[in-house]
């Protein structure tokens, strides 16, 4: 029993471990951030839903699709996230690829938006306090609404803050398959 009371406090990360381990990746992904694809995005997240705290960082790239009908601005870009869950004295870390999907109407200064995204993901563990997930895997889908603004639409310079509402699932891969649900708010700045 004393073992697995170690091993659950090694797993476990003080709120200032876990914002300073935030903060230092954040500094290091904003300093290479510039030297990358241009209309590349940067944003930090975080919030809290259902008891399960989550604070990550966002890469979003160069969009491969763009469209403009009607003067609506609709993009696809890739975007890679990694994410610290943290839930019942439990942390699990999750990296993710997705797709990003974001529409905005025709306006110039604030500019509403609404997002989607589908993606993969991998756990750190498959469990988070009474949560097991089966397998590390997990597919995920988001929706998020915010407002952008300065710089030119979609360009560099700008700014936005929003909220998501993302869902981690194994699809039924394995059971049990309880799922994860977390809301975040997002504060983003193109380069």
């Amino acid at each position: 029993m004393k073992k697995a009371d170690s091993a659950h406090a090694r797993r476990r990360m003080r709120p200032a471990t876990r914002l300073a381990a935030t903060l230092a990746l954040t500094g290091v992904l904003a300093g290479i951030a510039p030297a990358c694809f241009a209309q590349q995005s940067f944003a930090l997240l975080g919030g809290t839903r259902n008891n399960v705290d989550s604070y990550g960082l966002q890469w979003t790239m160069s969009p491969w699709f763009t469209s403009n009908p009607g003067g609506w601005r609709i993009t696809g870009s890739p975007e890679l996230q990694l994410n610290l869950h943290h839930h019942d004295g439990d942390d699990m870390w999750q990296g993710g690829a997705f797709a990003n999907f974001r529409f905005e109407p025709p306006v110039q200064t604030l500019r509403p938006y609404l997002e989607l995204g589908l993606g993969l993901n991998v756990l750190s563990r498959n469990d988070l306090g009474s949560k097991d997930f089966s397998t590390r895997f997990q597919f995920g889908e988001y929706v998020g609404l915010g407002v952008a603004w300065g710089g030119s639409r979609g360009g560099v310079g700008e700014t936005w803050l929003g909220a998501r509402v993302t869902h981690y699932s194994n699809a039924g891969i394995d059971l049990p398959n309880p799922g994860l649900e977390t809301f975040q708010l997002v504060l983003g700045h193109r380069f």
